[in-house]
């Protein structure tokens, strides 16, 4: 799936080490801890427009939102076994091997939270159709310092839900002199973005959480996507 076995081995190992030192009192305390901050995501996750999906590191699917039921049609009971892969099914290649490759840096880090490019596609389609965007995460972790949930929060971009103008072209919706200036206009407006999120990269008190996001979409406006 993209992480070296190596990478499996040490994490089994490491959780394997510590659960010798885990006395009763604190495995109550674990699931104790575990509940209260998966009610607290999912409260949290209903009072926000943007699609937002909770997972545990086993890859069981916990919770998900409005927003995000409505963006992927997806319908399932959670929690879902970790074996189904279900988050598999509706993120983009791109986002699974992005979550991946910080794994390891999760288990051996104390990382709180990352920025990921990702696409998003209806659950119960075959299309490979996919809302571009990225997903910003924030890792809760058990007493021992393990990563145990986290919860993602995607947010699209807009050009995703919009036809593209060939498609409107082709299908006689908009003149090919339109079509053009739709073209040039776009282009003008791409130039200053990447112009606008180059002076924000460059600007020395701008939040590192935003320094990631302006360079996922400076790298993106670059390319043309």
């Amino acid at each position: 799936m993209g992480l070296e076995l190596s990478y499996w081995h040490r994490i089994r190992d490491r959780i394997s080490e510590l659960s010798k030192f885990i006395t009763q009192e604190q495995k109550t305390e674990i699931k104790a801890q575990f509940d209260r901050e998966l009610n607290e995501l999912a409260v949290g996750a209903a009072s926000v427009n943007v699609p937002v999906v909770i997972w545990e590191r086993n890859g069981s699917l916990r919770h998900y939102n409005e927003a995000f039921r409505s963006l992927t049609s997806m319908n399932v009971p959670t929690p879902t076994p970790p074996e189904d892969f279900v988050l598999f099914g509706t993120f983009s290649r791109n986002a699974i091997e992005a979550n991946q490759a910080i794994f390891h840096e999760l288990f051996f880090n104390n990382v709180t939270g990352y920025v990921v490019p990702a696409g998003v596609r209806r659950y119960d389609s075959e299309e490979e159709h996919y809302y571009d965007g990225v997903l910003f995460v924030t890792v809760k972790r058990d007493i021992l310092g393990l990563p145990q949930l986290f919860c993602g929060h995607f947010s699209p971009f807009p050009a995703s839900f919009n036809p593209t103008h060939e498609a409107l072209l082709a299908n006689g919706k908009i003149s090919e002199r339109a079509y053009i200036e739709i073209r040039e206009k776009g282009e003008r407006d791409r130039q200053a973005k990447i112009q606008s999120l180059r002076e924000r990269l460059s600007n020395p008190k701008t939040d590192p959480i935003l320094l990631k996001k302006y360079q996922l979409m400076l790298d993106s406006l670059e390319l043309g996507t």
